[in-house]
């Protein structure tokens, strides 16, 4: 959010080299965290980066590929 209102379609530049530990994304119920970790996942692999997605209610099954 930036002055109380939300910016859709915001570019976000994340150097890959800090993408080698932890992360967790939480939010409360329909504030876009599923979109926000898809969207990273396929960037990720779009980068040939190996991402392990924890998901408990099988939200991103349809990201699962062989």
């Amino acid at each position: 959010m930036f002055q109380g209102g939300v910016i859709p379609d915001t570019p976000i530049r994340i150097p890959l080299r800090t993408l080698n530990r932890h992360g967790l994304v939480a939010g409360a119920t329909g504030t876009g965290k599923t979109k926000t970790v898809q969207s990273l996942a396929e960037a990720l692999s779009s980068k040939g980066v190996p991402a392990l997605l924890m998901d408990l209610k099988g939200a991103l099954i349809s990201l699962a590929a062989a």
